[in-house]
Protein backbone atom coordinates (compact mmCIF):
# COMPACT_ATOMS: atom_id res chain seq x y z
CA UNK A 1 0.00 0.00 0.00
CA UNK A 2 2.37 2.66 -1.21
CA UNK A 3 6.09 3.01 -1.73
CA UNK A 4 8.28 1.16 0.71
CA UNK A 5 12.01 0.80 1.15
CA UNK A 6 13.88 -1.51 3.49
CA UNK A 7 17.63 -2.06 3.77
CA UNK A 8 18.98 -5.24 5.35
CA UNK A 9 22.58 -5.96 6.31
CA UNK A 10 23.35 -9.30 7.86
CA UNK A 11 25.37 -12.48 7.98
CA UNK A 12 24.66 -16.11 8.70
CA UNK A 13 26.21 -19.49 9.30
CA UNK A 14 24.96 -23.03 8.73
CA UNK A 15 26.65 -26.14 10.07
CA UNK A 16 26.71 -29.18 7.81
CA UNK A 17 24.14 -31.88 8.56
CA UNK A 18 25.16 -34.64 10.96
CA UNK A 19 22.85 -37.68 11.09
CA UNK A 20 20.13 -35.51 9.62
CA UNK A 21 20.69 -32.59 12.03
CA UNK A 22 21.89 -29.09 11.11
CA UNK A 23 22.15 -25.74 12.88
CA UNK A 24 21.66 -22.30 11.37
CA UNK A 25 22.21 -18.83 12.85
CA UNK A 26 21.81 -15.38 11.27
CA UNK A 27 22.08 -11.82 12.48
CA UNK A 28 22.13 -8.31 11.11
CA UNK A 29 20.70 -4.81 11.03
CA UNK A 30 17.86 -3.25 9.09
CA UNK A 31 16.47 0.17 8.13
CA UNK A 32 12.93 0.77 6.87
CA UNK A 33 11.50 3.95 5.43
CA UNK A 34 7.83 4.83 6.04
CA UNK A 35 5.66 4.07 3.02
CA UNK A 36 3.19 6.42 1.37
CA UNK A 37 0.18 4.95 3.17
CA UNK A 38 1.86 5.46 6.56
CA UNK A 39 2.92 9.00 5.65
CA UNK A 40 -0.28 10.30 4.08
CA UNK A 41 -3.09 7.99 5.24
CA UNK A 42 -6.09 6.93 3.17
CA UNK A 43 -8.01 10.21 3.06
CA UNK A 44 -10.71 8.80 5.33
CA UNK A 45 -10.05 7.01 8.63
CA UNK A 46 -6.22 6.80 8.60
CA UNK A 47 -4.85 10.27 9.21
CA UNK A 48 -1.55 11.47 7.68
CA UNK A 49 1.69 11.83 9.60
CA UNK A 50 4.39 13.27 7.28
CA UNK A 51 6.79 13.62 10.24
CA UNK A 52 7.50 9.88 10.38
CA UNK A 53 11.19 8.96 10.35
CA UNK A 54 13.01 5.78 9.34
CA UNK A 55 12.72 2.72 11.54
CA UNK A 56 15.94 0.81 12.28
CA UNK A 57 17.18 -2.00 14.47
CA UNK A 58 18.93 -5.35 14.80
CA UNK A 59 17.56 -8.84 14.27
CA UNK A 60 18.77 -12.42 14.68
CA UNK A 61 17.64 -16.02 14.76
CA UNK A 62 19.07 -19.43 15.61
CA UNK A 63 17.52 -22.73 14.68
CA UNK A 64 18.00 -26.46 14.44
CA UNK A 65 16.67 -28.66 11.62
CA UNK A 66 16.22 -32.41 11.29
CA UNK A 67 15.74 -34.16 7.96
CA UNK A 68 14.97 -37.83 7.85
CA UNK A 69 12.57 -40.56 6.90
CA UNK A 70 10.03 -42.46 8.97
CA UNK A 71 8.65 -45.45 7.10
CA UNK A 72 7.75 -44.03 3.67
CA UNK A 73 7.46 -40.39 4.74
CA UNK A 74 10.18 -37.78 4.18
CA UNK A 75 10.20 -35.33 7.08
CA UNK A 76 11.83 -31.95 7.64
CA UNK A 77 11.34 -30.30 11.04
CA UNK A 78 12.78 -26.97 12.23
CA UNK A 79 12.69 -25.14 15.56
CA UNK A 80 13.90 -21.51 15.69
CA UNK A 81 14.35 -18.81 18.30
CA UNK A 82 14.28 -15.28 16.89
CA UNK A 83 14.52 -11.72 18.10
CA UNK A 84 14.44 -8.11 16.94
CA UNK A 85 15.16 -4.78 18.62
CA UNK A 86 13.71 -1.73 16.90
CA UNK A 87 14.23 2.00 17.21
CA UNK A 88 11.59 4.52 16.05
CA UNK A 89 9.23 1.60 15.41
CA UNK A 90 6.46 2.59 12.98
CA UNK A 91 3.14 1.41 14.39
CA UNK A 92 -0.55 2.10 13.75
CA UNK A 93 -2.25 3.68 16.78
CA UNK A 94 -5.95 4.46 17.28
CA UNK A 95 -6.17 8.14 18.30
CA UNK A 96 -9.92 7.92 19.04
CA UNK A 97 -12.73 5.44 18.34
CA UNK A 98 -12.93 6.56 14.72
CA UNK A 99 -9.49 7.63 13.53
CA UNK A 100 -5.97 6.24 13.64
CA UNK A 101 -2.48 7.30 12.65
CA UNK A 102 0.98 5.79 12.22
CA UNK A 103 3.55 6.92 14.81
CA UNK A 104 7.20 6.33 15.63
CA UNK A 105 6.47 4.89 19.06
CA UNK A 106 10.11 4.54 20.12
CA UNK A 107 11.89 1.34 21.12
CA UNK A 108 10.48 -2.18 20.90
CA UNK A 109 11.64 -5.74 21.48
CA UNK A 110 10.22 -8.76 19.69
CA UNK A 111 11.22 -12.34 20.44
CA UNK A 112 9.66 -15.69 19.87
CA UNK A 113 9.82 -19.36 18.97
CA UNK A 114 8.70 -20.95 15.72
CA UNK A 115 8.29 -24.67 15.01
CA UNK A 116 7.60 -25.86 11.49
CA UNK A 117 7.60 -29.15 9.62
CA UNK A 118 7.04 -30.59 6.15
CA UNK A 119 5.95 -34.19 5.63
CA UNK A 120 5.88 -35.84 2.18
CA UNK A 121 4.51 -39.30 1.61
CA UNK A 122 3.25 -40.77 -1.66
CA UNK A 123 0.96 -38.10 -3.18
CA UNK A 124 0.37 -36.25 0.09
CA UNK A 125 2.16 -33.21 1.51
CA UNK A 126 1.55 -31.72 4.96
CA UNK A 127 2.98 -28.38 6.07
CA UNK A 128 2.59 -27.14 9.64
CA UNK A 129 3.90 -24.13 11.55
CA UNK A 130 3.28 -22.71 15.01
CA UNK A 131 4.67 -19.43 16.40
CA UNK A 132 4.76 -17.90 19.86
CA UNK A 133 5.79 -14.24 19.90
CA UNK A 134 6.29 -11.63 22.59
CA UNK A 135 6.21 -8.09 21.16
CA UNK A 136 6.72 -5.39 23.78
CA UNK A 137 7.10 -1.63 23.79
CA UNK A 138 10.40 -0.94 25.63
CA UNK A 139 10.38 2.87 25.43
CA UNK A 140 11.22 4.44 28.81
CA UNK A 141 8.37 6.59 30.05
CA UNK A 142 6.00 5.65 27.22
CA UNK A 143 3.85 2.56 27.75
CA UNK A 144 6.88 0.45 28.62
CA UNK A 145 6.34 -3.33 28.65
CA UNK A 146 2.94 -3.01 26.98
CA UNK A 147 2.08 -5.51 24.23
CA UNK A 148 2.38 -4.04 20.73
CA UNK A 149 -0.89 -3.95 18.75
CA UNK A 150 -1.57 -6.14 15.72
CA UNK A 151 1.20 -8.60 16.64
CA UNK A 152 -0.50 -11.78 17.88
CA UNK A 153 1.13 -13.88 20.57
CA UNK A 154 0.02 -17.13 18.88
CA UNK A 155 -0.17 -18.07 15.22
CA UNK A 156 -0.70 -21.44 13.58
CA UNK A 157 -0.81 -22.71 10.03
CA UNK A 158 -1.49 -26.10 8.42
CA UNK A 159 -1.88 -27.05 4.77
CA UNK A 160 -2.66 -30.55 3.46
CA UNK A 161 -2.06 -31.08 -0.26
CA UNK A 162 -2.99 -34.03 -2.47
CA UNK A 163 -1.37 -34.48 -5.89
CA UNK A 164 -3.75 -35.40 -8.69
CA UNK A 165 -3.53 -37.21 -12.02
CA UNK A 166 -0.89 -39.71 -13.04
CA UNK A 167 1.69 -37.03 -13.85
CA UNK A 168 1.04 -35.06 -10.60
CA UNK A 169 0.44 -31.96 -12.72
CA UNK A 170 -2.45 -30.88 -10.50
CA UNK A 171 -2.99 -30.69 -6.77
CA UNK A 172 -5.75 -29.69 -4.36
CA UNK A 173 -5.25 -28.37 -0.84
CA UNK A 174 -7.06 -27.39 2.32
CA UNK A 175 -5.47 -25.03 4.84
CA UNK A 176 -6.12 -23.74 8.35
CA UNK A 177 -4.93 -20.41 9.80
CA UNK A 178 -5.14 -19.50 13.48
CA UNK A 179 -4.48 -16.19 15.27
CA UNK A 180 -4.71 -15.89 19.05
CA UNK A 181 -4.20 -13.24 21.75
CA UNK A 182 -3.99 -10.20 19.53
CA UNK A 183 -4.32 -6.66 20.93
CA UNK A 184 -6.14 -3.92 19.06
CA UNK A 185 -4.75 -0.92 20.97
CA UNK A 186 -1.26 0.21 21.96
CA UNK A 187 -1.80 0.04 25.74
CA UNK A 188 -2.98 -3.56 25.92
CA UNK A 189 -6.52 -2.97 27.17
CA UNK A 190 -8.50 -4.12 24.10
CA UNK A 191 -8.15 -7.62 22.73
CA UNK A 192 -9.46 -9.21 19.57
CA UNK A 193 -11.24 -12.55 19.37
CA UNK A 194 -9.11 -15.55 18.52
CA UNK A 195 -9.87 -16.62 14.97
CA UNK A 196 -9.56 -19.84 12.96
CA UNK A 197 -10.15 -19.72 9.19
CA UNK A 198 -10.32 -22.39 6.49
CA UNK A 199 -9.09 -22.12 2.91
CA UNK A 200 -9.35 -24.32 -0.19
CA UNK A 201 -7.37 -24.25 -3.41
CA UNK A 202 -6.45 -25.98 -6.65
CA UNK A 203 -3.18 -25.75 -8.57
CA UNK A 204 -2.35 -26.91 -12.08
CA UNK A 205 1.13 -26.89 -13.65
CA UNK A 206 1.21 -26.44 -17.43
CA UNK A 207 5.00 -26.91 -17.47
CA UNK A 208 7.79 -27.03 -14.91
CA UNK A 209 7.96 -23.22 -15.03
CA UNK A 210 4.30 -22.16 -15.33
CA UNK A 211 1.29 -22.85 -13.12
CA UNK A 212 -2.10 -21.46 -12.15
CA UNK A 213 -3.65 -21.45 -8.69
CA UNK A 214 -7.27 -20.69 -7.79
CA UNK A 215 -8.80 -20.80 -4.36
CA UNK A 216 -10.75 -19.21 -1.56
CA UNK A 217 -9.51 -17.85 1.77
CA UNK A 218 -11.71 -17.77 4.87
CA UNK A 219 -14.22 -20.14 3.31
CA UNK A 220 -16.81 -19.69 6.08
CA UNK A 221 -16.46 -15.87 6.20
CA UNK A 222 -15.43 -15.82 9.87
CA UNK A 223 -13.10 -12.79 9.85
CA UNK A 224 -15.80 -10.05 9.67
CA UNK A 225 -17.40 -11.61 12.77
CA UNK A 226 -14.27 -10.95 14.83
CA UNK A 227 -15.02 -8.76 17.84
CA UNK A 228 -12.94 -6.75 20.29
CA UNK A 229 -13.46 -6.64 24.02
CA UNK A 230 -12.03 -4.93 27.10
CA UNK A 231 -9.33 -6.88 28.95
CA UNK A 232 -10.57 -5.82 32.39
CA UNK A 233 -14.28 -5.13 32.04
CA UNK A 234 -16.82 -4.01 29.51
CA UNK A 235 -18.87 -5.67 26.77
CA UNK A 236 -17.54 -6.99 23.49
CA UNK A 237 -18.35 -5.14 20.29
CA UNK A 238 -17.76 -5.38 16.58
CA UNK A 239 -14.50 -4.11 15.12
CA UNK A 240 -14.24 -0.48 14.06
CA UNK A 241 -12.61 -1.77 10.89
CA UNK A 242 -13.95 -5.27 10.08
CA UNK A 243 -11.36 -7.76 8.90
CA UNK A 244 -11.42 -8.97 5.31
CA UNK A 245 -13.65 -12.03 4.98
CA UNK A 246 -14.19 -14.65 2.31
CA UNK A 247 -11.84 -13.92 -0.58
CA UNK A 248 -11.57 -15.67 -3.94
CA UNK A 249 -8.29 -15.44 -5.83
CA UNK A 250 -6.50 -16.67 -8.95
CA UNK A 251 -2.80 -16.38 -9.69
CA UNK A 252 -0.66 -17.41 -12.64
CA UNK A 253 3.10 -17.83 -12.26
CA UNK A 254 5.98 -18.16 -14.74
CA UNK A 255 9.51 -18.90 -13.58
CA UNK A 256 12.36 -17.69 -15.79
Amino acid sequence: MGWRRQILVGSGNRQRPCNGWSVKATGGTYNRAPNLYELYGDGAFVRPNPDLVWEDGTQWDIGVTWKGQIKSADITATASYFGRRSNNLIEFVMTDPRYGKYFNIGEAEIKGVEVESVIDWNKWNLRMAATWMSAKNTTDGYRKDRQLPNRPKWEGYMRLTRKLFKDDAASAFVELNYIGENYYDSIGTIKMDDILTVGLGFRYSFTKTSRITVGVKDLFDRSPETQMYAVYNGPSRTMWYPLQGRTFYATMTWDF
